[in-house]
């Protein structure tokens, strides 16, 4: 790893409490110093040993004058996350798997038809990142990743423009099927609780009554009406792919919580990727790796999304079609375990060594993470072949034909 980061004194920081620190970045020949505002970032993982942080950086502690600087050709931003990627030892999953479904994305045959903004995006809209060494107050903290935030700039959105929102779930059921909640799609959401606002700031009511008139639509609606009519509402190709990905993945922490909802025209919603450590087998703790034959929905953290649920049975002929391409290409297990070694050999042994003695409380510290990702995208492949191949097709093309009864009495004839 060509990268470090030294950062001094965080005495007092929190989530709430952002604090400004001296900051120093080596990347690959790049060197900067300045200030960076930093807080702790993130939900369940505060209570781990080692935080990430949302950091913001400036020229210096007046903060007058951001200092913008463009990573990876990701465009000039000055703000990012320092991923800790505590649950996954191997810090490849979420960065790795985003990658994969930006290319999923990348590869739908009406692409070229999705917003321009998403397609210009810097990663189509999912993170990105690279591994980083760092410092704090003269002591080495580990691996982290340099991320790219769930932030304005991820989605290349405005946040002025009334018709640009993100929406993130926020719940899961974790398996209590009398749950019901709008992240499920069986209930309106109230936002900022089921669904959390990343963008905008502040909730414009078009936004609200738009997403539920999605959900009310997935609620109310036929069989024949779900089928063709729910593109009026939601970009179909991209539920499609999410769906897939969950399952072919085992990202058993996203049919619920983690999943992303975008529109860029206040109408039509867009589903996305993100937070993927749960994956490949990793278990949401990182304290077990799962089966690799691990049902879904059924022993997913959310069992009971009535979206997913519909697309399965209303559009059971495109998932298969859909899955069957991108299982020679993008989710061929030979082009997934690549991208994992090439991640992997960017940090190697030594370092991930070195993370361990620094917090040996990191769990699935001592397995080989390639050869467990390896291994599980070979006997996953085989499971989910079988089963999305048993999904049953079923014919909504026929439209039910309503009788006309005619009252003779009432009809003149003339001769």
């Amino acid at each position: 790893v060509g990268s470090e980061m030294c950062i001094r004194d965080r005495t007092n920081m929190s989530k709430t409490n952002p604090i400004d620190l001296g900051i120093s970045i080596k990347i690959n020949g790049f060197e900067w110093t300045g200030v960076a505002n930093t807080k702790w970032q993130g939900n369940s993982s505060l209570a781990y040993d080692k935080k990430n942080f949302t950091i913001k950086l400036y020229e210096d502690s007046t903060k007058a004058t951001k200092q913008k600087i463009n990573f990876n050709n990701w465009g000039k931003q000055n703000k990012f996350v320092l991923k800790a990627n505590y649950i996954d030892h191997s810090h490849a999953r979420n960065i790795v798997s985003a990658r994969i479904w930006s290319d999923i994305v990348a590869c739908r045959s009406d692409y070229s038809t999705l917003p321009q903004e998403l397609r210009t995006s810097p990663n189509n809209c999912a993170i990105n990142g690279f591994p980083i060494k760092v410092t704090i107050n003269d002591t080495y903290q580990g691996l982290y990743t340099w991320n790219i935030p769930k932030d304005a700039w991820m989605f290349n959105m405005d946040e002025n423009n009334a018709n640009h929102a993100v929406l993130c779930a926020e719940i899961n059921n974790n398996g209590n099927t009398t749950a019901i909640t709008a992240c499920q799609f069986r209930q309106e959401a109230a936002i900022n609780g089921d669904w959390s606002l990343e963008i905008p700031d502040n909730l414009d009511s078009n936004i609200k009554t738009s997403f539920n008139n999605l959900i009310n639509f997935i609620m109310n609606s036929s069989d024949t009406q779900f089928r063709f009519g729910i593109s009026d509402y939601l970009d179909i190709q991209s539920a499609i792919d999410y769906y897939i990905y969950a399952y072919f993945g085992a990202f058993i922490d996203s049919l619920g919580k983690n999943l992303i909802m975008m529109t860029y025209d206040s109408k039509k919603w867009i589903c996305s990727m993100y937070d993927m450590d749960s994956t490949w087998g990793l278990f949401f703790t990182g304290s077990q790796i799962v089966d690799n034959n691990i049902q879904c929905p059924e022993k997913y953290q959310e069992t009971n999304s009535l979206l997913w649920q519909r697309i399965e049975k209303c559009f059971a002929k495109e998932l298969k079609e859909r899955y069957t391409k991108l299982r020679t290409t993008i989710l061929n297990k030979e082009h997934i375990t690549k991208l994992f070694s090439e991640f992997m050999s960017i940090i190697g042994n030594e370092l991930y060594a070195k993370d361990l003695e620094v917090y040996p409380s990191i769990p699935q510290g001592n397995i080989d993470h390639l050869q467990q990702i390896t291994d599980f995208v070979t006997a996953r492949s085989t499971y989910v072949d079988s089963e999305i191949n048993a999904l049953v097709e079923h014919d909504f093309s026929q439209v039910p034909v309503t009788s006309l009864a005619l009252d003779l009495s009432l009809i003149h004839i003339s001769e």
